[in-house]
């Protein structure tokens, strides 16, 4: 143990230290480790330092095995391990935390508890916590709230920054790491891998490498309310003989009131969130049939009953991800028609994008001007499928 700077300084070399009882300041309060001497690790483990009243120290908490406007020697390679402030109390006027641990040997088994540690002065030019390379744990909310501990043991012994940390990391431990920062600010509870999220619902074949999402009970939920669930399955989500355009919505007052009791926009509506979320080949269909939600004729409700019975034959499509048959890239296609839309005459661009085999973005829209040719209408599609892509 040293002393001079610091208020109290427990360097290389010692273990099994319990330091109670003090007040602290000025100075830089009480430190743990150094930056080695003539070649020698930092090693320090098991302190306990609790019961401490800090006056105008610099730092209250801290930790020392670099300083951050160095770069760190070779010869220090800082091994601490064990440590523990519990029922700090007091002012600081720079740091409330300051435990900057060894990039090739963190600091793990950090413990704090109890940590009470206001600014001298208001106002004053103050800095967050700082913590790098240290895990360990937060037994209790401290003041100022420390958030750069990381939570548990080091997955290596060469950590080199948080991004590298974290990629390192098996995903289970990243998932295990956030759900206890969560669990500090919010009630949780750990219900396992996700099965059904906004009616979808995944499922997995981890040895295959494989992972599907379907929206099965959604859709059969959605046939049963409109009486389409025992329809005849077609193939195509749109048959060919439909040619909708505005000349097919009511001219007739039987006709308007025929239509004005058939729930158009709620039938769409429904195929339209399971098209969003996982239904790309309904885009089409549902993109034809939503334009004339306004003033829908009886052609157009017998698109739309066609739509579902193309869903009652397909309850169980969705989308796989394939760890294991597919490459891990983004890929892109896109097309469009020419003048497809008897109204306007414009044309329709289409676009898919998919990731591990699986389709992750896609759209069908009509196009926003029409087009005098095939090539403008294709590079009309082009560019609105790069503007997605970036």
């Amino acid at each position: 143990m040293y002393t001079s700077d610091d208020c109290i300084s427990i360097q290389t070399g010692c273990s099994n230290v319990y330091v109670r009882d003090v007040n602290c300041g000025p100075g830089h309060g009480i430190s743990i480790g150094s930056l080695g001497k003539d070649g020698t690790k930092a090693c320090v483990s098991n302190v306990t330092v609790r019961d401490v009243i800090m006056h105008n120290t610099m730092n209250g908490v801290r930790i020392k095995t670099w300083q951050k406007q160095m770069q760190e020697p070779n010869s220090c390679r800082g091994y601490i391990s064990g440590i523990t402030y519990e029922k700090i109390r007091g002012t600081y006027t720079v740091k409330p935390v300051y435990l900057a641990c060894s990039d090739s040997l963190p600091c793990t088994g950090v413990t704090l508890n109890s940590i009470k540690l206001e600014p001298m002065q208001e106002g004053y030019h103050l800095y967050d916590p700082f913590c790098w390379q240290t895990f360990g744990e937060l037994l209790s909310p401290t003041l100022p709230p420390v958030s750069c501990l990381q939570l548990g043991k080091p997955p290596s012994n060469h950590i080199q920054n948080d991004h590298e940390a974290y990629s390192t990391t098996p995903t289970s431990s990243v998932n295990k790491r956030f759900q206890k920062l969560l669990s500090r600010k919010f009630d949780m509870k750990d219900l396992g891998s996700a099965k059904k999220i906004l009616s979808m619902e995944i499922h997995r074949d981890r040895n295959a490498g494989k992972l599907w999402v379907t929206m099965k009970s959604y859709v059969e939920k959605v046939l049963e309310r409109f009486s389409m669930l025992n329809a005849k399955p077609v193939s195509t989500p749109l048959g060919a003989h439909f040619q909708l355009s505005s000349q097919l919505c009511p001219s007739t007052e039987e006709d308007i009131e025929y239509m004005s009791r058939v729930l158009y926009a709620n039938t769409v509506g429904y195929r339209m969130y399971a098209m969003v979320c996982t239904r790309p080949d309904i885009s089409h269909a549902v993109s034809m049939v939503s334009r004339y939600m306004g003033n829908p004729g009886k052609k157009h409700g017998d698109a739309v009953k066609w739509i579902f019975r193309h869903l009652a034959g397909s309850t169980n499509f969705g989308i796989m991800f394939d760890h294991d048959g597919a490459k891990g890239e983004v890929s892109g296609f896109v097309d469009s028609d020419y003048a497809g839309d008897l109204d306007s005459r414009r044309s329709t661009t289409g676009y898919i994008f998919t990731f591990y085999g699986g389709p992750i973005c896609w759209k069908s829209v009509l196009q926003s001007t029409t087009t005098l040719s095939t090539t403008e209408a294709e590079y009309m599609a082009l560019t609105e499928a790069a503007k997605e892509a970036l």
